[in-house]
């Protein structure tokens, strides 16, 4: 289950990003359909057990391309032999890079550089 926030800054700008996991982040295909250049090396890793699972969930990022707070699509691959990966997607917008905020971070508004209030608008699954 995620959460839908509802940022918004001091100058006016303002967005809502789905973030967190839903109910099929586990699933194998959730992955193959997000990062579809890492399917080949996740449905191999699976099938060969040197992949213990993966994980698709969303977290804010800024893309400065496009000066926007946009939701970005992370992937995080659980290796048998006990390490781990986590890849970030690209900006759904522009496809660009994309910085990620992470769990403690607070939000930058890619407007003013202020940070911006944050407010649980809803939940989904």
């Amino acid at each position: 289950m995620g959460d839908i926030k509802r940022y918004k800054s001091a100058c006016g700008y303002e967005c809502r990003i789905q973030e967190g996991a839903g109910l099929r982040a586990i699933d194998p295909e959730t992955a193959y359909r997000f990062f579809p250049d890492r399917a080949d090396l996740i449905s191999e890793g699976l099938a060969s057990g040197q992949i213990r699972g993966t994980v698709v969930y969303t977290r804010p990022g800024v893309c400065d391309a496009c000066k926007k707070i946009v939701p970005v699509s992370l992937l995080h691959i659980e290796y048998a032999g006990g390490g781990n990966e986590t890849v970030t997607g690209a900006c759904p917008g522009c496809a660009g890079a994309v910085r990620i905020f992470e769990e403690d971070e607070p939000v930058i508004c890619p407007i003013c550089g202020k940070e911006m209030e944050a407010q649980i608008a809803g939940f989904w699954d």
